[in-house]
């Protein structure tokens, strides 16, 4: 598979993490319940002594477009204030495009399409709050900062599916042997990818 096609292969996994994590509704507990699922499940993973998240801290905000603060939180000891502004930029790429920043990123790398990066970050980790029934609509968005992008992305994604149970439609997700994080595995022109 050629990097081209391994890229379009990324996209239409992100763009099918969208069209399947949408919520029934989304309130103060809901956000109460996802940002702790994404808190534990990213200390069962450093706890597990998963490579990038062994030594990595974190930051998780989970906020509305009217403004609205429903979650945040830092969780480890080498937090940064620069966290805090990749969650700003992110949080900023997924109330553009309407999307999420992994996907814009895969987005940019095809179409070239340029962005103030000091507003703005097309890398993994914010993930829009999409409402069923409202087609690409989001109403805010679920960020994290602290991982490698693609383990920032994941890490919000598990966390959805883990607490609106949605059971996986197109894709597989499997544990590596060495102990890495869930990755999701695809088929594209008859070859198996792995997104990270």
């Amino acid at each position: 598979m050629n990097t081209e096609e391994f890229l379009k292969a990324k996209i239409d996994i992100a763009t099918r993490h969208e069209e399947e994590l949408k919520w029934p509704a989304f309130n103060e507990e809901t956000a109460w319940n996802l940002g702790n699922k994404i808190r534990s499940l990213f200390l069962e993973r450093k706890n597990e002594k998963v490579p990038e998240y062994e030594s990595a801290s974190v930051v998780i905000s989970i906020t509305l477009f009217n403004g609205h603060i429903l979650f945040q939180t830092s969780v480890g000891p080498d937090c940064k204030p620069d966290n805090w502004n990749w969650i700003r930029r992110k949080t900023n790429t997924v109330q553009r495009f309407g999307r999420s920043s992994y996907l814009q990123g895969r987005h940019q790398n095809i179409l070239q399409i340029l962005v103030p990066e000091a507003d703005h970050a097309i890398h993994g980790g914010a993930f829009p709050i999409l409402l069923q029934g409202h087609v690409n609509q989001p109403i805010g968005v679920i960020a994290v900062s602290g991982l490698p992008q693609a383990h920032d992305h994941q890490l919000v994604v598990d966390s959805i599916r883990a607490v609106i149970r949605v059971p996986l439609v197109d894709a597989r997700i499997k544990r590596l042997a060495q102990g890495e994080p869930y990755v999701e595995v695809g088929r594209a022109g008859g070859e198996e990818f792995v997104v990270f």
